[in-house]
């Protein structure tokens, strides 16, 4: 009974139309890439070795990067701009100088591809971020190519929690900085499908300046200064969809193992004594965090986590293959009176993130039509360990303080019982909300047609309550195992 429980699991997803791995050309990657810290870009080269794994002969080859900062948002207010750029627009750009086939030398014409069907929501800045080349040789089924590819990464001066960005010492990086091939399915590209191609990256060469200590992912990472700067060397066991990085000026590191193998990291300002004491709860927690996930849900699908500090303020986080981000206000309140009043919080969010290195980013998700499948999902997974680790009716904040009673005085009318404030609470009456004013929609929902002042609340809240409810129907167990087969079928393939 209990396989065929979470048979029926695999076979809903099939129904809501989840979209299991697409062929993709299997491919190899090797990056050199030079830090100009004085003009906030990088100097690129990349060999990306592809091989034909369809069944007919190609001789087009797509590539994606993210140009959808490179220009201007004319929709947005000259405020809003301000608070994104304070010294005014800043573009987001990776140039792409030339292309060239490996042994022949062949110089390819590098011709792009109005990239609005892919993202879809977007009407401005989609010039540049789809483009081809065409080969004068097909390359045959079973048969690779390896291209040459220069290119500038410009980042952008922004105090927001962008996926690139330099804002005070710090210089990161993301998804889609250098070019990835795009997934084929049937012999056909999917240009309309959301959905982050994985690779083999052999190696990242990073070449900074001597003043910048480096956090990066990667499984085996491993540095040497040469002629006044500082190369760092990363490599990936297993296919990724990138290579994160952020640069700072001064970072320390906490470190913690894992009993299933895993290294975690924490790099954090080098400021104050107690900032390290956060840190280490911080590595202490996420390592918890990972062997609970890895007994629920499957290996995790990186050897090494790096857990980063990101200077733009506020709770919240990003997630990357083996590489966290958090908000500054995760260390810069470890020094205030209030350094525990947050602390659970900061744990649920660490959870989620951390969740994502199964859902979303280790999975294979089309983020236009069911994102819910990684921000629901992995809020689901981190609302589960929050609670057994915790406890059910865990509150999210102290009761009896003045902030508490605010909101309990704003929501208790709606969902909250007196002193309640937990996160079933929060992602209850959230959703709740959006069902009164009409804004309900469906899970499985192109990102154009969904309501976009609710996207979040269909994706997180109502992606989670989803989530519960089939592990209420099925039982909790089968419901994990019924994960565990969903992970390990959708799990990030090249091919």
């Amino acid at each position: 009974m209990r396989h065929k429980k979470y048979g029926f699991l695999l076979g809903l997803f099939g129904c809501l139309g989840i979209c299991f791995p697409l062929m993709g050309f299997e491919s190899h990657v090797a990056i050199v890439a030079t830090v100009n810290a004085a003009k906030n870009n990088l100097h690129c080269s990349q060999a990306i070795r592809i091989y034909n794994s369809v069944s007919t002969p190609q001789t087009r080859f797509y590539f994606l990067v993210d140009n959808s900062s490179e220009t201007k948002n004319p929709f947005l207010s000259a405020l809003a701009e301000a608070r994104m750029y304070p010294h005014g627009f800043d573009s987001a750009r990776t140039l792409i100088q030339d292309v060239t086939v490996e042994g022949s030398g062949e110089q390819l014409t590098v011709q792009f591809v109005d990239s609005e069907r892919l993202f879809r929501i977007q009407k401005f800045s989609t010039a540049h971020s789809l483009f081809f080349v065409d080969t004068l040789q097909p390359v045959a089924s079973g048969q690779a190519i390896t291209f040459n590819i220069h290119f500038m990464v410009q980042i952008p001066f922004s105090r927001i929690m962008a996926d690139s960005s330099v804002f005070q010492d710090s210089l990161r990086v993301r998804f889609l900085w250098y070019p990835i091939n795009v997934t084929v399915e049937d012999n056909h590209w999917r240009l309309d499908h959301a959905v982050l191609t994985a690779h083999y990256l052999d190696k990242l060469e990073l070449i900074t300046p001597i003043s910048f200590d480096v956090a990066i992912a990667g499984d085996a990472v491993h540095t040497f200064q040469a002629s006044g700067m500082t190369h760092t060397i990363s490599t990936f066991t297993n296919p990724v969809k990138t290579c994160a990085f952020q640069l700072d000026s001064g970072y320390s590191v906490e470190r913690s193992n894992s009993n299933t193998g895993i290294i975690v990291e924490v790099h954090y300002p080098k400021k104050t004594a107690r900032l390290r004491s956060r840190a280490r709860h911080y590595a202490e927690y996420a390592t918890e965090v990972l062997e609970a996930y890895s007994q629920k849900y499957g290996p995790c699908p990186v050897q090494r986590v790096v857990i980063c500090d990101a200077p733009q303020s506020g709770i919240w986080g990003m997630a990357a293959d083996g590489f966290i981000f958090l908000g500054n206000h995760f260390f810069e309140t470890a020094d205030s009176l209030s350094s525990r009043y947050f602390d659970p919080l900061h744990n649920y969010v660490l959870a989620h993130e951390l969740a994502h290195l199964w859902a979303g980013v280790g999975s294979t998700v089309d983020f236009s039509r069911e994102n819910y499948l990684s921000e629901g999902l992995a809020d689901y997974m981190a609302v589960d360990y929050f609670e057994s680790r915790f406890g059910r009716y865990r509150n999210l904040l102290p009761m009896a303080t003045y902030q508490y009673t605010i909101l309990t005085n704003l929501l208790g009318g709606y969902v909250l019982p007196p002193h309640s404030f937990t996160l079933r609470d929060l992602s209850q009456y959230r959703y709740c909300q959006a069902v009164r004013r009409g804004w309900d929609q469906p899970l499985v929902l192109p990102f154009e047609e969904s309501q976009h002042q609710v996207d979040l609340v269909r994706n997180y809240d109502k992606g989670q309550g989803f989530f519960r409810m089939l592990s209420a129907y099925i039982g909790s167990d089968s419901f994990e195992n019924g994960l565990r087969d969903y992970f390990l079928s959708t799990r990030i393939s090249p091919g």
